[in-house]
């Protein structure tokens, strides 16, 4: 009797894009943790279903960010997610985001998800770019190009005025959180599973409008390091 094939239902790739901040401290480990229950979820919710997915992180502070570029290799994901250290540094939220967005090689026909955990408000944390008193322009710069290359957005984190032009992102979901030690993330990622597997489709042709690879924010001085 021939095995059956698992289908194919869909092409994903996904970044994590976490504070890694001290003010993050008490509550980092258990994101890490539901992150990593999550991405075993996806290799194993249906064994005649196969999403062919690729998942990475960038765990970032103010000076630092470490990177995990694309894998399907679940473990690996596990292992260099608890691998970084605690950080002490502050963090600045939206460089970030833009950094993650023309770093990754995301694939073209694909669906692309980014999860952000975040403690601190969009509109503070540390960028050469607010000197230049044009925190709000540089903004809506990032939020076109989220828009432009149809990236799905989660956004968990402190409500500010910048939060509110994230309602502009098609199939985006934002939470306004209080963190602290008692939260639990798991019913978030059971949430975005389900909206992963929802939302897949193989016969998505997207092109870009807004260069992936222009950054927006200043990253001068920061150090980038890559775990693969």
């Amino acid at each position: 009797m021939a095995l059956q094939r698992a289908k194919l239902i869909g092409v994903v790739d996904l970044v994590f894009c976490i504070d890694n901040s001290r003010s993050m401290i008490t509550c980092i480990e258990g994101v890490k943790n539901n992150i990593s229950s999550f991405t075993e979820s996806l290799s194993t919710s249906n064994p005649q279903l196969k999403i062919d997915f690729r998942i990475g992180f960038c765990l970032y502070g103010q000076k630092k960010y470490n990177i995990l570029k694309f894998t399907d290799n679940t473990q690996e994901f596990k292992l260099q997610l608890e691998s970084v250290r605690k950080s002490r540094e502050n963090e600045f939220t939206p460089g970030a985001i833009d950094f993650c967005i023309s770093d990754f090689d995301w694939r073209m026909d694909c669906n692309k998800f980014m999860i952000v955990f975040t403690d601190e408000a969009l509109s503070k944390g540390y960028s050469d770019n607010y000197k230049e008193d044009k925190g709000a322009a540089y903004f809506e710069n990032l939020n076109d190009k989220i828009v432009s290359n149809r990236i799905n957005l989660f956004y968990y984190g402190s409500e500010c005025p910048y939060y509110e032009q994230f309602n502009k992102i098609p199939r985006g979901r934002y939470s306004n959180m209080r963190f602290g030690t008692s939260l639990d993330f798991s019913d978030l990622l059971k949430d975005l599973g389900k909206t992963v597997s929802r939302s897949i489709d193989t016969g998505i042709q997207f092109r870009n409008n807004v260069d992936l690879k222009k950054m927006i924010y200043k990253q001068d001085g920061v150090n980038i390091n890559y775990l693969n």
